[in-house]
């Protein structure tokens, strides 16, 4: 999402609010946008109201080192003027999870990709959080800051500078090793908001439209309408938005929110506030999410393709790119997982998959457990109780 409220509270307002529609973030829900505050505000209201209904997967873009130097810290200097509650937001994105899982055996959700050595879903779950460096793990690292590159069969460096671009060859090695259909993912701009490539066995997502007031791209999610069915959706772009051009006034949607919330709780005073300092006593989680499905999507699916990137201002997002180098909306538990992979098992009878988002509407008498969310979202209805996978690690 990138700070791009005003293409979330689009999302939220043609596809529903939770409890009644499930997100999964793919990570980026901040930076480059120009209303970063207002958009971690309301994920993290909507994930504090619905915890089991809101989940959020981390990208490069919630990492200290990559944030540092970003709109978000000049932003909240200038509202807040106060540097500890920069460290406190920053406290808050070591806890996040990194991948997802739909239907246990259908698609992995991941912010970029993967890398020469992960190889294994459950490498996930060996990690503990707190994380706070992309650099302390290689496989977070290369998870979050990695490509697909159809022009590479193998692997081979990235113009980034960080992560690597990987070929349909070790794609479809990771998939069959893993059990899984596809994998879903966000971390590049592409035009039409949504595209497959690799035999539609790798799809991104973007839901930022305009991005960064130098692209004309659209905004993207994907739905998840069925088992193992997914629809994409588009919508056109809106106009880049800067802050010193708009004024923020409360909207219909946010007193939505709190009614679901009063119905479901009775007590606004009922919703757990659990402090930081508590947090690593929670018992700990996987950072992956899981479903179970059985059909297979629609293959009616576009190319990659690569987006109007200005390279000098947005190095970091070019899509495709070809390499210097030879061989480039789940559930949890209301409470904040310790392990970097959480797996659940979400059964769906229509679900939204976005970069950025994850959404579901819940069966009546059966409730989803998800672990981690993207910068795509995704939404789905659940049909069977979920299944978390757990660390071995104590």
């Amino acid at each position: 999402m990138h700070g791009h409220i005003f293409d979330l509270i689009r999302i939220l307002s043609i596809n529903g609010l939770p409890p009644d529609t499930q997100y999964l973030f793919l990570g980026d829900i901040v930076d480059r946008g120009e209303f970063n505050i207002e958009m971690i505000t309301l994920i993290y209201l909507m994930k504090i109201l619905f915890p089991d209904d809101v989940y959020i997967i981390r990208g490069n873009h919630e990492f200290e080192d990559i944030v540092d130097h970003t709109h978000v810290q000049s932003e909240m200097r200038a509202l807040y003027g106060n540097d500890d509650l920069i460290k406190k937001l920053y406290k808050t994105f070591t806890y996040m999870s990194i991948g997802a899982k739909i239907d246990d055996d259908y698609a992995f959700c991941v912010h970029g990709g993967i890398c020469q050595n992960f190889f294994f879903i459950s490498q996930l779950e060996e990690i503990p959080k707190p994380v706070e460096q992309v650099t302390t793990y290689p496989i977070i690292l290369g998870v979050v800051w990695s490509d697909p590159y159809e022009n590479v069969e193998e692997y081979c460096s990235s113009d980034r500078g960080l992560g690597e671009h990987f070929g349909i060859k070790p794609l479809n090695n990771f998939l069959q090793k893993n059990g899984i259909f596809m994998i879903i993912r966000g971390h590049q701009v592409v035009d039409k908001g949504v595209v497959s490539a690799m035999n539609h066995r790798i799809t991104t997502v973007f839901s930022a439209s305009s991005y960064c007031g130098e692209n004309e791209n659209m905004s993207g999610i994907i739905k998840f309408v069925s088992e193992a069915r997914y629809e994409p959706a588009t919508y056109p772009p809106l106009p880049y938005a800067k802050r010193i051009e708009v004024g923020l006034l409360p909207l219909e949607m946010f007193d939505k929110l709190q009614k679901k919330a009063l119905g479901k709780r009775k007590s606004l005073g009922g919703i757990p506030n659990t402090p930081l300092g508590s947090l690593q006593s929670i018992p700990s989680r996987n950072a992956m999410i899981g479903c179970s499905n059985s059909s297979s999507p629609s293959l009616n699916r576009d190319p990659i393709t690569r987006p109007k990137v200005n390279r000098n201002q947005l190095p970091h997002l070019e899509l495709n790119e070809k390499p210097k180098v030879t061989t480039r909306h789940v559930r949890s538990n209301s409470s904040i997982e310790n392990n970097l992979f959480l797996n659940t098992r979400l059964t769906t009878r229509n679900v939204v998959s976005t970069a950025g988002n994850i959404q579901s509407k819940a069966s009546a008498n059966r409730k989803l457990i998800p672990s981690a969310i993207p910068t795509a979202m995704t939404a789905r209805q659940p049909e069977k109780a979920p299944t978390v996978y757990r660390s071995a690690r104590k």
